[in-house]
């Protein structure tokens, strides 16, 4: 598997780009518009949190498909600490992603399709 990188400033203007990059990727992996909106949100609060909570400069977005999956792990520059996700938050992410990792300053998301 070939993983797609992209690193921005971190800064929330910024994440409309992360959400442009990841709607190619999760149309090419056959997810239907419902579940790249999913992605996108999630893309937007795992994003927000890591700009609340880290001084980091930049933000790093992996995404790779896995079958009818996309995967999105999202990480700055300097987020090596444990992350807090409140309440509202963790609920928009259990809501629309169908796994979400929080380990060592990063979010991993997992957003799927229908299998084949």
């Amino acid at each position: 598997m070939i993983d797609s990188r992209l690193t921005v400033p971190a800064r929330p203007e910024y994440t409309r780009v992360l959400r442009l990059v990841a709607d190619g990727i999760a149309a090419e992996a056959g997810l239907d518009m419902d579940r790249i909106d999913d992605l996108e949100l999630a893309i937007d609060e795992a994003a927000a949190a890591l700009i609340e909570q880290t001084d980091s400069e930049e933000l790093l977005l992996t995404l790779r498909r896995e079958g009818p999956s996309v995967i999105a792990r999202l990480s700055g520059d300097r987020s090596d600490g444990d992350l807090q996700i409140d309440a509202l938050r963790s609920v928009v992410l259990a809501a629309v992603a169908d796994e979400v990792t929080i380990d060592r300053g990063a979010i991993t998301l997992r957003v799927g399709g229908s299998p084949d």
